[in-house]
């Protein structure tokens, strides 16, 4: 049996300036700020299988904190170039195409339709408009985590 070697002093990364940071390593996790796939609102992390689900699950968390979200988010005068990302109507998401109408509509209420046929980049900047439009600041009162 080989004798262990002593174990190196742990020193965390966020403690260390950015010059002495080795390039690519990445500084350590907040305990707030859980690493798994999902998102946290107001401190509270809330898990999700991919980012389709963070959009969908942040979506129903914010309807529920108040009642006219969805109404709010989807009187913004801009959302995609061609598209609605929330609607009344599953059509307005994909107009003129039936099949993501069909395949990539998601009922977040009762009567109201969001659109996930999205990339992670997209996901992203929809979740920053809907963070606004709660009324909180995107990277201090939610943090996302869409995965890789």
């Amino acid at each position: 049996m080989k004798p262990s070697a002593p174990a190196a002093p742990i020193i965390k990364v966020s403690t260390l300036t950015p010059s002495v940071q080795k390039r690519g390593t990445r500084p350590a996790v907040e305990p707030s700020q859980p690493s798994g796939v999902g998102f946290v609102l107001n401190g509270r992390f809330h898990a999700a299988r991919n980012a389709r689900d963070v959009l969908v699950r942040m979506f129903g968390e914010l309807a529920n904190r108040d009642a006219m979200f969805l109404e709010r988010f989807a009187a913004l005068p801009k959302h995609g170039r061609t598209r609605r990302y929330l609607s009344r109507s599953r059509e307005e998401l994909y107009p003129g195409r039936p099949d993501l109408v069909r395949d990539f509509s998601h009922e977040v209420r009762p009567g109201w339709w969001l659109g996930v046929n999205l990339s992670r980049n997209a996901i992203e900047r929809i979740l920053e408009m809907a963070s606004e439009v709660a009324g909180l600041r995107w990277n201090l009162d939610v943090n996302v985590n869409l995965g890789a």
